[in-house]
């Protein structure tokens, strides 16, 4: 397993970013499962703040997530869900409905993901963000990365691709008794209720944490990286 952190930057978004500072139309593609699936959650929270963040650009959202779908389907709808509107990010999230697969199938998915993004397109800038559920409780606690994301740490290292765990903070909010993983809705002060069902957030507290933690770091992602082509190595898998 990999330690688990909060954000790792690696290469950074610079085509993206530069987009941005050009004013330029800039494309956001949204990939993975129900909890980006959801109205009001972090994938509506941080295309909204984008908007509003950085008026002098014109963003267009690819909305490319199906409830209940891992990142080998994923891989197998990348062309006609995201590739053909030529996104200029595409967020990647998969780690809770690729829990219970080997490490190995989630290299070879989400490596598939990588791999076909940068055969079309070499300046697309990709991240991948890591939700949580009940069952993957326990490896943040013990300091570790579940399997599904540890994998795919493997596979963000070898291209060099930022990654963002949005489970971080809210583990942590956990932690320290401040937020219950399951209940019912309403709390949003000490101790915030995170879902109903230990797996979707409420939109007001436990998307509001993965979308806080997402837009901290585009923050700081904004000075990372230099513009130039991504390098598609050979094949890790």
């Amino acid at each position: 397993m990999v330690n688990s952190v909060e954000a790792t930057y690696r290469a950074g978004l610079p085509h993206f970013f530069d987009k941005i500072q050009k004013g330029q139309v800039v494309k956001v593609a949204y990939l993975g499962g129900s909890i980006t699936r959801a109205d009001h959650g972090w994938r509506t929270k941080t295309f909204q703040w984008l908007q509003s963040n950085y008026p002098q650009a014109q963003f267009v959202e690819i909305m490319a997530a199906i409830g209940g779908t891992g990142s080998d389907f994923g891989a197998y709808r990348l062309q006609n869900h995201v590739l053909q509107y030529a996104p200029d990010l595409v967020f990647v999230e998969f780690a809770v409905n690729d829990n219970g697969k080997s490490a190995q199938d989630v290299k070879e998915s989400m490596e598939g993901i990588v791999r076909q993004i940068w055969q079309q397109n070499r300046s697309i800038d990709i991240c991948f963000v890591y939700t949580f559920s009940r069952p993957q409780l326990e490896f943040y606690q013990r300091g570790t990365f579940p399997v599904s994301a540890s994998a795919m740490e493997g596979v963000a290292d070898y291209y060099q691709i930022p990654s963002i765990s949005m489970a971080f903070p809210a583990v942590n909010l956990i932690a320290e008794g401040k937020m219950v993983l399951q209940g019912k809705a309403g709390s949003t002060t000490d101790p915030m209720v995170f879902s109903a069902d230990g797996v979707h957030p409420f939109p007001e507290t436990g998307h509001k944490v993965y979308a806080d933690a997402v837009k901290k770091h585009l923050i700081q992602l904004q000075s990372v990286g230099k513009k130039g082509k991504h390098k598609l190595k050979k094949a890790l898998m």
